[in-house]
């Protein structure tokens, strides 16, 4: 009898693992794309997850995207175009593409455009007469349809025993209780100045083209004008101008947005101690923080590494996987990162093909 249970017991313990379609626990994940279209896509067919006709082929497979589609790269709205796209047919066929937020989505949902070139905005003009960088501000705006698609996405997400961000939570603060956390607070400051900027438009202090220095530049001139009338109030008994209190509050929120999570340069979204800390020193430290949030490794993105390969550190608790896509700028090479249960291991592309390491 006991040989019996212990064999059915086996057998359950097998039988799901027999049972799951092909890719199902496979995933793969992508850094910095950043508008190179045609090497995005010849990596997707080397890691067998598009086929000729860009048509998802990955079956069960998860794809994570670890942010960072637009600015430089002319193929900005491909790019995107293609991973919207993926998303329902992975779905359809039971497997999912995860797309992540990276520092220059959040620049451009932000009003920071410093990196959104004529060409980019070329291509989401309909003809040669419209302005084409107002046609991809209102595109990125909560009521465009890339804007709205970005603003549901998150920065931090666990898929198995690894966590996908794009650049990543720092170990030298104090741990977050959960990934949640951290993805909640990226909304609420995304929506915050969301919602500021609309209240600015109400009052016509701004339109909807301001860039984030505007929309500071507007917020402080305001605290200023406000802070005076108050003085003189209180100096000559000047009348108060009617006051817009809650704009006024969240102005002076705003003249603190340097130490918002979206924008700290050792934030979620900027942080580089994984790419450039030295192992020996702070290695206690990633440890601990990958424990207290229940993963094996973590994966980012954010910092081309210096050979332009896939870099494990920290042994192989940390996965660099930014290798310069766009060649144009950063003279690297499409690459890819493939967890499954038997390996974590790098795909490469070039000209479609994958080269083994």
């Amino acid at each position: 009898m006991r040989q019996f249970l212990i064999a059915a017991a086996l057998l359950l313990w097998f039988v799901p693992a027999l049972g799951q379609a092909p890719g199902q626990n496979r995933v793969v994940a992508i850094g910095d794309i950043h508008g190179a279209f045609d090497e995005y896509v010849g990596l997707l067919k080397s890691a067998g997850l598009i086929n000729d006709k860009l048509s998802w082929s990955g079956g069960r497979a998860t794809l994570v995207q670890t942010g960072d589609y637009t600015d430089r790269g002319t193929g900005v709205r491909a790019v995107l175009d293609l991973i919207m796209r993926l998303e329902r047919e992975a779905k359809g066929a039971g497997g999912q593409v995860v797309a992540l937020l990276g520092n220059h989505e959040i620049m451009n949902l932000i009003g920071d455009w410093r990196d959104v070139t004529p060409e980019i905005c070329a291509t989401f003009t309909k003809s040669d007469i419209d302005d084409g960088c107002a046609a991809y501000r209102q595109a990125m705006s909560t009521g465009g349809t890339y804007g709205r698609w970005l603003r549901e996405k998150q920065i931090a997400a666990k898929v198995g025993d690894s966590l996908f961000m794009h650049a990543g939570i720092n170990p030298a603060r104090p741990a977050p209780r959960s990934i949640d956390e951290v993805n909640q607070q990226a909304h609420t400051e995304i929506s915050r100045l969301d919602q500021y900027r609309q209240r600015l438009v109400r009052s016509q202090l701004a339109d909807s083209s301001f860039t984030l220095q505007q929309v500071l530049d507007v917020s402080a001139a305001e605290l200023r004008r406000a802070s005076e009338a108050i003085a003189a109030n209180k100096a000559d008994g000047t009348p108060l101008p009617e006051l817009d209190v809650p704009l006024l509050r969240e102005a002076q929120a705003l003249m603190d947005i340097a130490t918002w999570s979206l924008v700290d340069p050792d934030g979620p979204m900027w942080f580089r101690g994984y790419a450039q800390w030295q192992e020996a020193e702070t290695a206690p430290q990633v440890f601990a923080l990958l424990d207290a949030l229940k993963v094996t490794r973590i994966v980012v993105g954010h910092t081309v590494t210096p050979d332009r390969k896939i870099a494990a550190r920290f042994d192989g608790r940390v996965y660099l996987i930014d290798t310069g896509m766009l060649a144009a700028a950063y003279k690297g090479t499409p690459s890819a990162l493939e967890i499954t249960r038997a390996s974590v291991k790098p795909i490469y592309s070039t000209s479609g093909a994958s080269i083994p390491q």
